[in-house]
């Protein structure tokens, strides 16, 4: 009679997430599931709060009768449209520089290229020769108003796509070293359970970094501490595929028979034995042997 299967239920645990690899594998995309919808939900509502806000001020702000044209920026003077904590907005169509700015990511429009500046560097955006780009008011809040529900929408659901794509992907790349932990300290598990363990190690991790995106979007953490959750939530997947391993059944060496070594020790005389009671065997061959 097989001993009855127990449920997965929870991957915050060692032994929750080593029970994963037995289950059935819906039970293992439905955490899955769950966790994307709460790490989906915590990024919108800290873009919401965080990011769009000083958008909608910086569209507020844009002056009347600048444009991107022919590789250009024109527009009437320098102006900083809108700064928080996180995003600075600015334009400079002079190039005459912006004051430093003490928000994460800092945005300039320069006279022919954007201008990204963060704690990862500076990058360049240079305008196309071929992009005409009005930068009014008038221009702008019309199309924030009618984008501003389909963004929400493409950053919930691929949030959650992307989030299902790196956990499949990680938990084929994690398998196989999961099975040779698993062999290297006699645990027994296929292939296939070492994928599902991979896969729900990964979790914890995942809440842990959602739980960061939430400070993050409360302002008590800058990029540089979401950067090292980050990081961090990788490590701590590796910690739980380690401990869960640790926590599977043992492998099974058969029991040893005692009475095939006493019948193999027997084999041989018995052989001997017959051989001399062989009438057609003549004695010099029997005494040759």
């Amino acid at each position: 009679m097989k001993p009855e299967r127990v449920k997965a239920w929870q991957p915050l645990t060692f032994g929750g997430v080593t029970r994963y690899g037995g289950d059935w594998v819906g039970r293992l995309f439905f955490a899955c599931f769950i966790v994307s919808i709460f790490t989906a939900s915590v990024i919108l509502w800290a873009a919401t709060r965080a990011w769009f806000p000083p958008i909608e001020e910086a569209i507020a702000h844009l002056p009347a009768g600048a444009e991107i044209r022919g590789g250009k920026l024109t527009a009437p003077e320098p102006v900083r449209l809108a700064e928080n904590l996180f995003i600075s907005l600015s334009l400079d169509p002079l190039g005459e520089g912006t004051p430093p700015s003490l928000a994460d990511v800092q945005i300039v429009l320069k006279p022919d290229h954007i201008r990204f500046r963060s704690i990862f560097g500076m990058a360049k955006l240079p305008y196309r020769p071929e992009w005409t780009v009005p930068l009014g008011r008038n221009d702008w809040e019309p199309k924030w108003s009618a984008w501003k529900p389909a963004i929400m929408a493409y950053l919930f659901c691929g949030t959650i796509i992307v989030l299902f794509t790196n956990w499949v992907a990680l938990g084929i790349l994690y398998a196989v070293p999961a099975r040779l932990l698993a062999f290297i300290v006699k645990r027994s598990v296929s292939l296939w359970g070492a994928w599902k363990i991979s896969v729900a190690a990964l979790l914890p991790g995942a809440i842990l970094l959602t739980v960061a995106l939430g400070v993050y979007g409360l302002g008590q953490i800058r990029i540089a501490e979401l950067t090292l959750t980050w990081a961090i939530h990788f490590v701590i997947g590796w910690i739980f595929i380690a401990g869960a391993t640790l926590r599977l059944p043992r492998v099974q060496k058969a029991p040893k028979n005692p009475f095939l070594k006493e019948a193999a020790e027997n084999a041989e005389p018995e052989e001997e034995e017959r051989e001399e009671k062989n009438p057609f065997k003549s004695p010099r061959a029997r005494k040759r042997k």
